[in-house]
Protein backbone atom coordinates (compact mmCIF):
# COMPACT_ATOMS: atom_id res chain seq x y z
CA UNK A 1 0.00 0.00 0.00
CA UNK A 2 2.76 2.38 1.10
CA UNK A 3 4.37 1.89 -2.45
CA UNK A 4 1.37 2.02 -4.52
CA UNK A 5 0.71 5.81 -2.59
CA UNK A 6 4.45 6.56 -3.29
CA UNK A 7 4.54 5.70 -6.54
CA UNK A 8 1.21 8.07 -6.88
CA UNK A 9 2.91 10.79 -5.04
CA UNK A 10 5.74 10.57 -7.61
CA UNK A 11 3.72 10.29 -10.80
CA UNK A 12 1.64 13.46 -9.26
CA UNK A 13 5.06 15.23 -8.99
CA UNK A 14 6.68 14.01 -12.45
CA UNK A 15 3.11 15.48 -13.94
CA UNK A 16 3.26 18.89 -12.20
CA UNK A 17 6.17 19.33 -13.18
CA UNK A 18 5.70 18.49 -16.64
CA UNK A 19 2.98 21.29 -16.61
CA UNK A 20 5.37 23.33 -15.00
CA UNK A 21 7.37 24.89 -17.66
CA UNK A 22 4.42 24.63 -21.07
CA UNK A 23 5.92 26.86 -23.30
CA UNK A 24 9.34 27.85 -24.20
CA UNK A 25 9.59 30.89 -26.31
CA UNK A 26 13.35 31.35 -28.16
CA UNK A 27 14.19 34.48 -29.04
CA UNK A 28 17.12 35.27 -31.40
CA UNK A 29 18.58 38.45 -33.65
CA UNK A 30 19.28 38.22 -37.33
CA UNK A 31 21.69 40.58 -39.30
CA UNK A 32 21.80 41.84 -42.93
CA UNK A 33 23.60 43.97 -45.32
CA UNK A 34 22.13 46.90 -46.34
CA UNK A 35 22.19 47.38 -49.93
CA UNK A 36 20.80 50.49 -52.07
CA UNK A 37 22.47 53.60 -52.41
CA UNK A 38 24.76 52.96 -49.28
CA UNK A 39 26.20 49.25 -48.80
CA UNK A 40 26.79 48.29 -45.26
CA UNK A 41 27.81 44.76 -44.13
CA UNK A 42 25.85 43.10 -41.63
CA UNK A 43 26.68 43.70 -38.16
CA UNK A 44 28.23 40.76 -36.64
CA UNK A 45 27.50 42.09 -32.88
CA UNK A 46 25.01 43.94 -30.97
CA UNK A 47 25.26 45.45 -27.39
CA UNK A 48 22.27 46.05 -25.83
CA UNK A 49 18.58 44.62 -26.91
CA UNK A 50 15.09 45.14 -26.11
CA UNK A 51 12.03 43.36 -27.18
CA UNK A 52 8.62 43.54 -26.17
CA UNK A 53 6.17 40.49 -26.77
CA UNK A 54 2.45 40.28 -26.49
CA UNK A 55 1.55 37.52 -24.51
CA UNK A 56 -2.11 36.01 -25.79
CA UNK A 57 -4.67 35.72 -23.15
CA UNK A 58 -4.13 32.67 -20.92
CA UNK A 59 -0.39 32.85 -21.13
CA UNK A 60 1.54 34.02 -18.22
CA UNK A 61 5.10 33.91 -16.90
CA UNK A 62 6.16 32.85 -13.74
CA UNK A 63 7.45 36.09 -11.47
CA UNK A 64 9.98 36.51 -9.34
CA UNK A 65 9.51 34.95 -5.82
CA UNK A 66 12.29 37.04 -4.27
CA UNK A 67 10.29 40.24 -5.62
CA UNK A 68 6.69 40.08 -4.38
CA UNK A 69 4.62 43.13 -5.65
CA UNK A 70 6.60 43.64 -8.66
CA UNK A 71 6.12 42.09 -12.03
CA UNK A 72 9.97 40.87 -12.41
CA UNK A 73 9.70 37.72 -14.17
CA UNK A 74 11.42 34.89 -12.27
CA UNK A 75 15.10 34.06 -13.71
CA UNK A 76 14.79 30.61 -13.66
CA UNK A 77 12.59 31.27 -16.42
CA UNK A 78 14.93 33.04 -18.68
CA UNK A 79 17.58 30.47 -20.06
CA UNK A 80 20.88 32.07 -21.83
CA UNK A 81 21.89 30.08 -25.01
CA UNK A 82 25.38 31.07 -23.39
CA UNK A 83 25.66 31.10 -20.23
CA UNK A 84 29.19 32.73 -19.50
CA UNK A 85 27.75 35.93 -20.54
CA UNK A 86 25.88 36.01 -17.30
CA UNK A 87 29.74 36.08 -16.03
CA UNK A 88 31.24 39.13 -18.14
CA UNK A 89 29.31 41.48 -16.76
CA UNK A 90 25.77 40.65 -18.85
CA UNK A 91 22.78 42.63 -17.60
CA UNK A 92 19.34 40.81 -18.03
CA UNK A 93 15.94 42.04 -17.04
CA UNK A 94 12.46 40.83 -17.88
CA UNK A 95 9.15 42.21 -16.75
CA UNK A 96 5.52 41.75 -16.99
CA UNK A 97 3.10 44.68 -17.36
CA UNK A 98 -0.06 43.06 -16.93
CA UNK A 99 -3.54 44.13 -19.04
CA UNK A 100 -6.07 46.31 -17.99
CA UNK A 101 -8.62 45.13 -20.81
CA UNK A 102 -9.21 41.63 -20.42
CA UNK A 103 -9.65 40.62 -24.05
CA UNK A 104 -5.84 41.46 -24.45
CA UNK A 105 -3.13 38.90 -23.01
CA UNK A 106 -0.06 41.15 -21.26
CA UNK A 107 3.13 42.50 -22.68
CA UNK A 108 6.68 40.91 -21.52
CA UNK A 109 9.71 43.20 -21.93
CA UNK A 110 13.04 41.95 -21.95
CA UNK A 111 16.55 43.40 -22.07
CA UNK A 112 19.83 42.51 -22.54
CA UNK A 113 23.05 44.53 -22.12
CA UNK A 114 25.96 43.11 -22.37
CA UNK A 115 29.28 45.40 -22.46
CA UNK A 116 31.68 43.12 -24.71
CA UNK A 117 29.03 42.49 -27.27
CA UNK A 118 26.62 39.65 -28.51
CA UNK A 119 27.03 37.57 -31.74
CA UNK A 120 23.53 37.64 -33.87
CA UNK A 121 21.60 34.24 -33.70
CA UNK A 122 19.78 32.50 -30.83
CA UNK A 123 20.51 34.40 -27.78
CA UNK A 124 18.13 32.51 -25.21
CA UNK A 125 14.51 31.96 -24.15
CA UNK A 126 11.66 32.05 -21.83
CA UNK A 127 9.73 29.77 -20.60
CA UNK A 128 5.57 30.81 -19.78
CA UNK A 129 2.77 28.92 -17.74
CA UNK A 130 -0.77 28.73 -19.18
CA UNK A 131 -3.40 30.67 -17.03
CA UNK A 132 -6.05 28.60 -15.14
CA UNK A 133 -9.06 27.73 -17.55
CA UNK A 134 -7.15 28.02 -20.46
CA UNK A 135 -7.42 25.25 -22.87
CA UNK A 136 -4.35 24.65 -24.83
CA UNK A 137 -5.69 23.81 -28.59
CA UNK A 138 -2.70 21.29 -28.92
CA UNK A 139 -2.17 19.22 -31.91
CA UNK A 140 0.04 16.36 -31.32
CA UNK A 141 1.06 16.05 -35.15
CA UNK A 142 2.42 19.73 -35.26
CA UNK A 143 3.19 19.99 -32.04
CA UNK A 144 1.42 23.08 -32.22
CA UNK A 145 -0.76 25.01 -29.59
CA UNK A 146 -2.84 27.18 -31.92
CA UNK A 147 -3.97 29.08 -29.19
CA UNK A 148 -0.77 30.32 -28.15
CA UNK A 149 0.69 32.96 -30.45
CA UNK A 150 3.07 35.24 -29.20
CA UNK A 151 4.02 37.83 -31.09
CA UNK A 152 7.07 40.75 -31.23
CA UNK A 153 5.10 43.94 -30.49
CA UNK A 154 8.75 45.74 -30.48
CA UNK A 155 12.19 45.68 -31.22
CA UNK A 156 15.25 47.46 -31.03
CA UNK A 157 19.47 46.37 -31.10
CA UNK A 158 22.29 48.89 -30.02
CA UNK A 159 25.61 48.76 -31.61
CA UNK A 160 28.80 49.72 -29.19
CA UNK A 161 28.64 52.90 -29.07
CA UNK A 162 24.32 52.81 -28.45
CA UNK A 163 23.17 53.86 -31.49
CA UNK A 164 19.91 51.88 -32.88
CA UNK A 165 20.77 49.02 -35.59
CA UNK A 166 18.45 50.09 -38.29
CA UNK A 167 15.50 47.21 -38.33
CA UNK A 168 16.71 47.38 -42.15
CA UNK A 169 19.94 45.41 -40.79
CA UNK A 170 18.52 43.83 -37.43
CA UNK A 171 15.55 41.57 -37.60
CA UNK A 172 14.28 39.73 -34.33
CA UNK A 173 12.12 36.43 -34.36
CA UNK A 174 10.61 34.14 -32.02
CA UNK A 175 9.84 30.51 -32.36
CA UNK A 176 8.23 28.39 -30.13
CA UNK A 177 8.37 24.55 -28.55
CA UNK A 178 5.37 23.25 -26.12
CA UNK A 179 6.43 20.70 -23.38
CA UNK A 180 2.69 20.65 -22.17
CA UNK A 181 1.08 17.63 -23.73
CA UNK A 182 -2.42 16.63 -23.63
CA UNK A 183 -3.38 14.22 -20.56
Amino acid sequence: MKAAVLSLIILLAASASALAQPLQVVLATTATALTGSVIKPAPTEFYGLEVVLQLPVGITPKLDPLTPGKYFLDPATVVMVDNSMLNTGTLVSSALTPSTDPSVGDTVKFLLVNPYGVKFGTFGSLWFDFKPGFVPNYNATTQNVSNADIKVLSYRVLDVSGTEISTDQAAASISKTYVWKQP
